[in-house]
């Protein structure tokens, strides 16, 4: 827990591994409202272990931070796939935050996850390394990346139960090669 709150005072953006008993979300809260004592800090939480879509995943997040429909018509996302218009929340949330005076802690449960989803446009110019066409989930991966780069007050905390949430951090053709720090717990703290 403490590695975890030098994390949050730093900034520093984290990755957590984990098997699927260990409670991540309870630790990142509880570390959260411990740290709130010190500096205000927001936390944006997203859950993707029952999501199966960008579509669904933006829906839960309007659901959970009580979005209005003057604040999402604000988005003008009226043509987006779901992707595109989950980033826009995202994006969103961190703006509303910052305007508030607080840094943003993004945690994302199951972040692989996100590699999975198809529901985004893949334009023709995205393309790897190896000159093959990338799929939306790794579009929408390099676009948050992008986004989180240019958030001044923002950091990402990204937590997962299958080993491919490694391979998003550790494997240099993927949009988060060394952008986060790996934490480890033991299943006992939590």
């Amino acid at each position: 827990m403490k590695t975890l709150q030098r994390r949050l005072r730093d900034g520093q953006s984290s990755i957590i591994f984990v098997n699927q008993n260990f409670d991540t979300v309870s630790l990142i809260s509880n570390a959260v409202k411990s740290y709130k004592n010190e500096e205000e800090i927001s936390l944006i939480q997203i859950d993707l272990r029952q999501v199966t879509s960008f579509f669904e995943a933006a829906t839960n997040l309007i659901n959970d931070y009580v979005l209005s429909d003057d604040a999402l018509s604000s988005l003008n996302s009226e043509f987006m796939s779901g992707g595109s218009y989950f980033l826009k929340l995202i994006q969103f949330l961190f703006l509303r935050e910052q305007l508030d005076g607080k840094r943003a802690l993004l945690f994302i449960n199951e972040f692989q996850k996100l590699s999975e989803f198809e529901d985004m446009e893949v334009p023709e110019g995205d393309i790897n390394n190896f000159g093959k066409r990338l799929t939306p989930g790794k579009v929408f991966l390099k676009r948050l990346r992008s986004l989180l780069q240019n958030q001044q007050h923002s950091f990402l905390i990204a937590s997962g139960s299958d080993a491919s949430i490694l391979n998003l951090f550790s494997e240099y053709h993927e949009p988060f090669f060394k952008a986060a720090i790996r934490l480890k717990f033991n299943s006992n703290e939590g």
